[in-house]
């Protein structure tokens, strides 16, 4: 394949989920072609809006290593519901690929059917005994270098929840002071077996950004976020965006390249193609 023009993937970074409506149009090999020629920050975000089992398809074409690289870019639920439609064995060479924290954090989603709190919980949230002073608390929560967590949560001598802290409560908290003694006990943890349409309107969101997930016999499992539900549940629904101008504008962009002969090589014949560029991030992270 030729290699994409410029405009091409300006297209494809700046309007991710159009550039996916065109890739579901495409066979597997061309994808897989495409996707390999161009960086995976910029296809990652593609190929996580892609149809899931489109995106397994041609997920399954590429190397273990090629495949690591779109999921280390694509958001991590979208990354957790494509893998849960890979084949296993390849499934298994692309975790392998990644650092082991997020093939672990990937492994634990998996477990759990598709749609569920347990397979959209982070289980990697700060989970601390009783007994922790604020001090040590925040100590970690500075290190870990993640802005998306706004709560600590406690766990008893036999796993179960205590309570929550927020943040802002270990930054007022002294030095010493022990989690149990500022824990909010009021929060109501959400079961890990719990469907997500089944606590989208629960009051709680209003107050608590993330929420404790627990297991049996209230065993603390992880954290769900409240922006982690409100993506995945806007990904099961259309969206007021899709009238807005910037989207008008990719779906014209769209049905003009579905009416190329060559869809991802069309822009090196227009004139004054762009060069602006919407960054992207990676979020994960990948074995050294």
């Amino acid at each position: 394949m030729a290699k994409p023009s410029e405009l091409t993937l300006s297209f494809v970074q700046r309007w991710p989920q159009h550039a996916a409506r065109v890739l579901e149009e495409l066979n597997s090999d061309d994808v897989a072609a495409f996707v390999s020629a161009i960086p995976k920050r910029v296809a990652g975000p593609a190929a996580g809006h892609m149809l899931r089992w489109r995106a397994a398809k041609y997920i399954e074409l590429l190397s273990p290593d090629q495949a690591a690289g779109l999921i280390e870019n694509m958001d991590y639920y979208d990354a957790v519901g494509l893998l849960q439609v890979t084949a296993r064995n390849k499934r298994d060479a692309v975790l392998a690929e990644l650092s082991r924290s997020l093939a672990n954090r990937i492994r634990a989603s998996l477990r759990y059917p598709e749609g569920t709190v347990g397979a959209l919980m982070d289980p990697s949230v700060p989970i601390f005994a009783q007994d922790a002073t604020a001090d040590q608390a925040l100590r970690y929560v500075k290190e870990w270098h993640r802005t998306d967590i706004s709560h600590v949560f406690l766990r008893g001598g036999q796993g179960s929840f205590h309570g929550a802290v927020r943040i802002a409560a270990l930054v007022r908290a002294a030095g010493k002071a022990d989690l149990a003694s500022i824990a909010d006990r009021k929060v109501v943890p959400i079961s890990n077996r719990a469907t997500l349409v089944s606590i989208t309107q629960d009051s709680e969101w209003d107050d608590y950004p993330m929420r404790p997930v627990v297991g049996t016999k209230r065993r603390l499992l992880g954290g769900l976020s409240r922006s982690a539900l409100r993506h995945s549940m806007n990904r099961l629904a259309p969206t007021r965006t899709q009238l807005e101008p910037t989207a008008l504008v990719a779906n014209a962009m769209t049905v003009y390249l579905h009416s190329c002969r060559n869809l991802f090589g069309f822009a090196a014949q227009l004139p004054g193609a762009s060069n602006a560029r919407a960054g992207t991030g990676a979020v994960h992270g990948r074995k050294r």
